[in-house]
Protein backbone atom coordinates (compact mmCIF):
# COMPACT_ATOMS: atom_id res chain seq x y z
CA UNK A 1 0.00 0.00 0.00
CA UNK A 2 1.40 3.03 -1.26
CA UNK A 3 0.45 6.27 1.00
CA UNK A 4 -0.30 9.44 -0.74
CA UNK A 5 1.55 12.90 -0.04
CA UNK A 6 0.13 15.52 2.06
CA UNK A 7 -1.68 18.10 0.48
CA UNK A 8 1.40 21.04 -0.27
CA UNK A 9 4.15 18.96 0.71
CA UNK A 10 5.16 17.64 -2.18
CA UNK A 11 6.40 20.71 -4.05
CA UNK A 12 9.94 21.58 -2.07
CA UNK A 13 10.21 24.97 -0.48
CA UNK A 14 8.67 28.35 -1.45
CA UNK A 15 11.81 30.26 -2.57
CA UNK A 16 12.21 33.46 -0.75
CA UNK A 17 11.60 36.76 -2.22
CA UNK A 18 13.17 40.21 -1.17
CA UNK A 19 10.75 42.97 -1.61
CA UNK A 20 13.46 45.60 -1.77
CA UNK A 21 14.54 44.11 -5.10
CA UNK A 22 11.48 43.67 -6.41
CA UNK A 23 10.76 48.16 -5.55
CA UNK A 24 14.20 48.66 -7.28
CA UNK A 25 13.74 46.59 -10.67
CA UNK A 26 10.03 48.26 -10.85
CA UNK A 27 11.47 51.35 -10.53
CA UNK A 28 14.27 51.14 -12.53
CA UNK A 29 11.83 49.93 -15.46
CA UNK A 30 9.79 53.08 -14.66
CA UNK A 31 12.94 55.09 -15.30
CA UNK A 32 13.84 53.20 -18.52
CA UNK A 33 9.97 53.96 -19.51
CA UNK A 34 10.16 57.91 -19.09
CA UNK A 35 13.57 58.12 -20.45
CA UNK A 36 12.48 56.14 -23.45
CA UNK A 37 9.38 58.77 -23.23
CA UNK A 38 11.56 61.37 -23.29
CA UNK A 39 14.02 60.08 -26.32
CA UNK A 40 10.81 59.92 -28.39
CA UNK A 41 10.02 63.57 -27.56
CA UNK A 42 13.13 65.49 -27.51
CA UNK A 43 15.59 63.41 -28.44
CA UNK A 44 17.44 64.20 -32.08
CA UNK A 45 20.44 61.90 -33.84
CA UNK A 46 23.61 63.86 -34.69
CA UNK A 47 22.39 63.88 -38.18
CA UNK A 48 19.55 65.64 -37.59
CA UNK A 49 21.55 68.24 -35.31
CA UNK A 50 23.90 69.09 -38.03
CA UNK A 51 21.54 69.15 -40.61
CA UNK A 52 19.36 71.58 -38.92
CA UNK A 53 22.30 73.69 -37.92
CA UNK A 54 23.55 73.67 -41.70
CA UNK A 55 19.40 74.77 -42.19
CA UNK A 56 19.98 77.52 -40.08
CA UNK A 57 23.48 78.79 -40.84
CA UNK A 58 21.72 78.59 -44.86
CA UNK A 59 18.56 80.84 -43.86
CA UNK A 60 21.27 83.07 -41.57
CA UNK A 61 23.17 83.73 -45.18
CA UNK A 62 20.66 84.21 -47.20
CA UNK A 63 19.19 87.08 -44.92
CA UNK A 64 21.81 88.65 -45.16
CA UNK A 65 22.46 88.37 -48.90
CA UNK A 66 18.92 89.80 -48.97
CA UNK A 67 19.43 92.77 -46.54
CA UNK A 68 19.78 96.22 -47.94
CA UNK A 69 22.77 98.12 -47.15
CA UNK A 70 21.84 101.58 -47.30
CA UNK A 71 24.05 104.00 -45.32
CA UNK A 72 22.39 107.33 -46.14
CA UNK A 73 19.22 105.95 -45.40
CA UNK A 74 19.55 104.17 -42.04
CA UNK A 75 20.94 107.12 -40.09
CA UNK A 76 19.41 109.69 -41.95
CA UNK A 77 16.18 108.98 -39.48
CA UNK A 78 17.85 108.93 -36.38
CA UNK A 79 19.67 112.21 -36.31
CA UNK A 80 16.42 114.40 -37.79
CA UNK A 81 16.81 116.49 -34.70
CA UNK A 82 12.92 116.10 -34.03
CA UNK A 83 13.71 116.06 -30.00
CA UNK A 84 13.51 112.22 -29.96
CA UNK A 85 12.45 109.83 -26.94
CA UNK A 86 15.18 110.53 -24.37
CA UNK A 87 13.83 114.39 -24.32
CA UNK A 88 17.80 115.94 -24.19
CA UNK A 89 16.11 118.88 -26.36
CA UNK A 90 14.45 120.65 -23.63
Amino acid sequence: MEIAPRRGYGRGMAEITNLTRFRKARARAAKRRQGDENAALFGRTKAQKTAEDADRTRAARTLDQHRREDAAGDDAGDDAGDGGEDGADG
